[in-house]
């Protein structure tokens, strides 16, 4: 039986938490999957916990959740299932009042002054800023948010901007934010989203939900 179900953060995760806490990006189509899953399957019981990729990562070898659902950061494992489900596209989110926002693209070098907004617990801060200054090449500066709204004030308030990424749909951002596609040397940056769960652990529950939630996103 499915007992937990995780998603990461985003960039927006969120997560997002792709590393924050709480995403964006799969919020939607993951309650569209739970609402129909549960239609289909109301024996099962599932709960969604969210988190930094590495916070997920540990659960899932702890064997404290059955399934993880966030952005590739390492090879895969080949002891785990590792379904893909969808190519993020990256976009940050920053203050209308900065002159960036007129943008219809920002690049990484543009924001390189500018602090990178994260939302993540404190003991997590050094991995988080490490993957997004060393893999993403965002800033070099960074603050730190407890949840997505207090970033987002942070944003509003011309403190930083806040990276998001999408792989489902993302509702408009609120008043006095703008949202602009991010790039790196002139390209998009994207990222590979999968679903991860344990070859000793699996079962038709846990490769039946990874199938409706894949279906959801490419719809």
């Amino acid at each position: 039986m499915v007992k937990e179900i995780i998603k990461d953060e985003f960039f927006l995760k969120q997560k997002s938490k792709s590393c924050t806490k709480e995403d964006l990006y799969i919020a939607n189509e993951l309650l569209e999957t739970i609402v129909e899953f549960k239609r289909i399957y109301p024996e099962v019981n599932i709960s969604v916990v969210s988190g930094t990729h590495e916070e997920l990562f540990e659960l899932l070898v702890d064997h404290r959740i059955d399934m993880k659902i966030s952005e590739q950061r390492r090879t895969f494992n080949k002891d785990y299932y590792n379904e893909n489900l969808k190519e993020s596209v990256s976009f940050i989110e920053i203050s209308t009042l900065s002159p960036l926002s007129k943008k219809e693209v920002i690049s990484a070098d543009d924001l390189k002054n500018i602090s990178c907004i994260l939302v993540v617990s404190k003991d997590r801060e050094d991995s988080e800023r490490e993957f997004f200054e060393k893999s993403l090449n965002l800033s070099h500066r960074f603050l730190y948010a407890d949840s997505l709204e207090q970033a987002r004030l942070m944003v509003a308030s011309q403190r930083g901007y806040l990276p998001v990424d999408q792989i489902g749909h993302l509702d408009k951002p609120m008043s006095g934010i703008e949202r602009i596609e991010l790039s790196y040397k002139g390209n998009p940056i994207q990222r590979n989203y999968f679903a991860c769960w344990p070859k000793d652990k699996t079962n038709y529950y846990i490769e039946e939900f990874v199938k409706m939630y894949k279906e959801a996103l490419n719809k």
